[in-house]
């Protein structure tokens, strides 16, 4: 049951050519943080014109069916169309999600192999490498193939992203294979703790906040008595998939922050976690006097979040909002969201 809602919530995102696993800004580290043994790229011979592709004849359940029932006939057809598939055609966004969907060994092997065969075209990498990223148990090897992108001669975006990746991979270690995962944290958490510029605890802290394990949360605490607000910013986003009451005050302190910026982080961050009914009734007083629009959207957004179980205090919160708060803004954001409601 859980292979078949890892794309859930991402599948529409790849469709429309969009596939955020960081939302914020991420600085690209520098090669002498990184090791790894580059991939070398090999010909990508061309699709033969009366070869339809998999994709036009199967939805994507069904696709993924089949990789999953009989691999020795799909897998060919697919390993072909990704050869020099359109990685702006939705047909080859639904591929490359539908082999991350399927995620059997053997399907990752051919999306590896088709990562390394056009490892010099740098619109597919941003497809695939993310993309795989999500894959519910990464192989080793599929892990160390995302390794050999974080090093030149990979494009620096190239390495970016494949850090990014391997984030997302520990993240799903953490519940597959924990010892793989606490590796993955662990090199990261050295490499924050050896930044020599802000560049790098900015990256650094972006790919831990993707892992958002108890381990990479302590990471990420130690930079939140940074002296650049910035850093503090990034690493109070970089809490949002730490599940943990010690998070959630962690988050709620900063909104009282004098700084806009860390406010605007830690109010992004509750958005991206479930409120506990104590987290909600601190944002609801907060609202009152949060007199950035943007912050306070945020706020309002987190509180929507939470309708179903705290439904009351929701609509009394946004009543109370849409009448009287200093801003136009949000007065009329949290009139839209009443009206959803009622």
């Amino acid at each position: 049951m859980r292979k078949r809602s890892i794309l859930t919530l991402a599948l529409p995102a790849l469709i429309g050519g969009t596939l955020m696993i960081q939302t914020r800004d991420v600085a690209a580290p520098t090669a002498a943080t990184q090791t790894a043994v580059p991939m070398s790229a090999r010909p990508s011979p061309a699709l033969p014109v009366d070869d339809e592709p998999i994709v036009t004849k199967d939805s994507f359940a069904s696709l993924v069916n089949r990789l999953e029932r009989d691999p020795a006939s799909s897998l060919p057809e697919l390993e072909r169309f990704l050869r020099d598939a359109d990685p702006k055609q939705a047909t080859t966004r639904l591929a490359v999600a539908a082999m991350v969907q399927a995620g059997t060994a053997e399907v990752q092997r051919s999306l590896v192999a088709a990562i390394e065969q056009r490892a010099n075209d740098a619109d597919f990498l941003r497809l695939a490498v993310p993309t795989i990223g999500f894959l519910a148990e990464p192989t080793v090897a599929t892990v160390a193939a995302v390794r050999a992108l974080t090093t030149q001669p990979a494009p620096t975006r190239t390495q970016t992203i494949a850090h990014l990746a391997l984030g997302n991979m520990a993240s799903k270690l953490a519940i597959t294979d924990a010892a793989r995962s606490a590796a993955l944290v662990s090199d990261y958490a050295s490499r924050l703790a050896s930044a020599r510029t802000d560049d790098e605890r900015m990256s650094w802290l972006s790919v831990l906040g993707n892992a958002g394990t108890p381990s990479a949360a302590a990471a990420i605490e130690t930079q939140l008595d940074a002296s650049d607000p910035t850093i503090r910013g990034r690493a109070l986003s970089a809490l949002r998939r730490v599940e943990s009451p010690k998070v959630d005050a962690t988050l709620t302190r900063a909104l009282d922050d004098g700084d806009t910026g860390i406010r605007e982080s830690a109010a992004w961050a509750l958005t991206r976690r479930a409120a506990s009914p104590k987290t909600m009734q601190v944002i609801a007083g907060k609202l009152a006097t949060e007199q950035d629009d943007k912050v306070a959207s945020s706020l309002l957004q987190v509180l929507w979040n939470g309708r179903a179980v705290e439904r009351d205090l929701v609509v009394a919160t946004m009543r109370s909002v849409a009448a009287g708060h200093a801003s136009k803004a949000v007065r009329d954001r949290a009139q839209a969201l009443l009206a959803e409601m009622t």
